[in-house]
């Protein structure tokens, strides 16, 4: 029974690799597929222990227990015992040599060739994306980094395992298909096999240590299993440094200035514009760093539209300084509908400063290219908060909208001062405490420009969220191609890049020119007054 038990166990972690390998295959080379499911994944558990015992049920059969007449067990007094002696009794010797080339050829020659072949994609795949990263703006290396650094992973784990399950599998094959001495036989079972056997099972016992070196998130998820933190002075240091930066600017004596007025033209505007307590404008595109505290990955979020109202405010990024302006259509001031049962935006819907969804650069896992955007974020919190205000927020996850073919991420956030926010920490913290909000996310994102008369907005992964890691990547990508587009490294088209407080951009400028470019905007007149329309409901059959 223990030579059963040791097969399957052995069979179980070895086709347990190959289903972690094509799940990530899945995952990252096709990223549209559906999620694997808890109960799929049970049934995937299922079938691999189930497939392990049956290839492992001919060796258990044919084990048997004999009586070695020529060597005895001897104790510390002396006493002799019988030695008893495990091996397996076939009736041919080629039944033997077939069923060890079916678990060759299962256990081995298969499972290396699949490893191989998906983390090849894997690889490849990874690596366009890391190069057309790259290729955008040199500063963004850290995602590059963290690909290449995935690539080596995978390529260190398939050598890993080839490597040191080959020895078994050769002596095993050996001792089956030449005819050896009985001391050559000797040799190979009382020294040779023991070292075999302890080399394949290394490979097991070596892999958390590998996944730990090259991944932080499995370092990260080790540490908070065992309540054990690295201390380190260059990251405190680094730390404290940021927390400096960010509260230096967010503790200083900054305003909105609100411009409210509608143009005395017929093109309708509301703006807000940010101004400092000394008169100096800022923009909230450019200058609101994006970090609150970079070493905990606390960003800064620009509110653009309060929950529950529907004047779709949004940050005019092609107008000097990037006020927050009411968008227009056709001469008229937009309103999003009340879609039912949703009331306006159903979050603090606003953008990260310092991001930029670059329309020029392809999306690895969405195959779109971006929205020449900031981009955005939903605030889950409990306060409504105003037009404008600048809040530090916790990444939960986001989602993947693709609008009309371009790339729109939806980042869910929480800010860091409201009450519940000690309890949310990830995407599936919202599914756990807030049940039915991440559903509604989704509806409202697919349905509300249906009033206009457009089609439902699709979504890629599915419609499904993605994690916190994968939220926080996404972002830092942004602030790379934002880089490039504030030092005038890519082109920015019809975006203005105006700023006072990017000291290495070529388009910062000075507290008296920022003055003139703001005053030297239209003239606004009388506010007008929010149709009735607003306030309706808007019903349609759901496709």
């Amino acid at each position: 029974m223990s030579g059963l038990i040791q097969g399957a166990s052995v069979s179980a972690s070895v086709f347990t690799l190959v289903a972690i390998a094509v799940e990530r295959f899945r995952c990252i080379v096709y990223p549209f597929q559906q999620k694997l499911t808890q109960k799929q994944a049970c049934v995937t558990i299922v079938f691999i222990w189930t497939l392990a015992v049956t290839i492992m049920c001919p060796s258990a059969v044919t084990l048997t227990i004999s009586r070695d007449e020529y060597h005895f067990m001897v104790d510390s007094h002396n006493n002799t015992y019988p030695l008893h002696v495990c091996w397996e009794a076939w009736p041919e010797k080629e039944m033997r040599k077939i069923y060890t080339t079916v678990l060759f050829s299962h256990i081995y020659l298969a499972p290396v060739t699949l490893i191989i072949v998906t983390y090849a994609c894997i690889a490849f795949k990874l690596s366009r994306s890391a190069a057309s990263i790259r290729d955008v703006h040199a500063e963004d290396d850290r995602v590059s980094r963290k690909k290449i650094r995935a690539i080596n992973m995978l390529i260190f784990m398939t050598l890993l395992f080839t490597v040191t399950w080959l020895p078994l599998w050769t002596l095993m094959l050996l001792t089956d298909y030449s005819n050896l001495t009985a001391s050559q036989l000797n040799l190979v079972t009382v020294y040779i096999f023991p070292f075999a056997h302890w080399l394949a099972f290394f490979n097991s016992s070596v892999n958390p240590f590998v996944y730990g070196y090259f991944s932080e998130k499995f370092r990260r998820g080790f540490q908070a299993a065992f309540k054990f933190e690295l201390c380190c002075v260059r990251v405190q240091s680094h730390h404290r440094a940021s927390k400096r930066r960010a509260c230096a600017w967010i503790h200083r004596p900054n305003r909105v200035f609100v411009e409210v007025q509608p143009h005395k033209s017929n093109a309708h505007e509301n703006r807000k514009r940010k101004e400092n307590s000394e008169g100096k404008y800022i923009s909230p595109f450019h200058d609101i760093p994006i970090y609150a505290d970079e070493a905990e990955n606390v960003f800064h979020a620009v509110i653009e539209v309060p929950r529950w109202t529907n004047a779709k405010m949004e940050i005019a990024t092609k107008d000097p300084l990037n006020p927050l302006k009411q968008d227009v259509k056709k001469g008229s001031l937009r309103y999003v509908a009340n879609v039912f049962p949703h009331k306006g935006y159903i979050w603090n819907y606003g953008a990260i400063p310092q991001t930029w969804e670059d329309p020029s650069h392809k999306d690895g896992d969405t195959g779109c290219c971006g929205d020449n955007d900031p981009i955005d974020i939903c605030d889950i919190g409990n306060k409504v908060c105003s037009c404008g205000e600048v809040i530090k927020v916790k990444v939960l996850g986001t989602l993947a909208l693709i609008d009309e073919g371009e790339t729109d991420w939806k980042v869910i956030v929480i800010n860091v001062e409201d009450p519940e926010a000690k309890d949310f920490n990830n995407i599936d913290d919202v599914k756990r405490l807030k049940p039915g909000y991440l559903e509604a996310s989704v509806d409202w994102f697919k349905r509300y420009k249906v009033p206009d008369g457009k089609p439902e907005n699709q979504f890629a992964f599915n419609g499904e969220f993605k994690d916190k890691d994968f939220a926080v990547d996404i972002i830092k990508s942004t602030h790379g191609f934002w880089r490039a587009l504030i030092t005038q490294k890519t082109d920015a088209g019809e975006l203005t890049c105006m700023n006072t407080c990017v000291s290495d951009s070529p388009f910062c400028c000075s507290c008296d020119e920022a003055k003139a470019a703001v005053d030297a905007t239209s003239s606004f007149g009388d506010k007008d007054p929010i149709p009735s329309r607003v306030d309706r409901w808007y019903y349609y059959e759901r496709n």
